[in-house]
């Protein structure tokens, strides 16, 4: 992977899980939850030869981590965009759907990889 898109990924990861752990307090700041790391490192791609190791590409894995915020994203209420949680996980949902997409096109010019 080259280095621009493999810091484009990082950067999508990192902005889905800021969505994330983002919450609105009483009196409408953004403030931030303490997330574990070993959470966060889950969520991050591993690198091809330890997913090969699990059996799973990253777009696989990237799969998963989507089912599983749609999952969270059920529980909301309202189901509405007018909630900020529940937007913050429509929008993580996205960025991960576009890392997928940029493996796939990668993957498409470069199948020997």
């Amino acid at each position: 992977m080259g280095a621009a898109l493999a810091a484009r990924h990082r950067f999508a990861v990192s902005l889905a899980l800021a969505w994330l752990l983002a919450s609105d307090d009483s009196a409408g700041l953004m403030t931030f939850r303490c997330a574990p790391i070993a959470a966060l490192q889950c969520a991050l791609p591993a690198s091809s030869s330890s997913a090969t190791m699990l059996g799973m590409t990253d777009e696989q894995r990237l799969a998963q981590m989507i089912d599983e915020i749609r999952r969270m994203r059920e529980r909301c209420e309202p189901k509405s965009n007018q909630n900020p949680r529940y937007l913050r996980y429509s929008n993580a949902v996205s960025a991960l759907r576009w890392i997928i997409d940029d493996l796939a096109k990668e993957r498409a010019l470069h199948p020997d990889r």
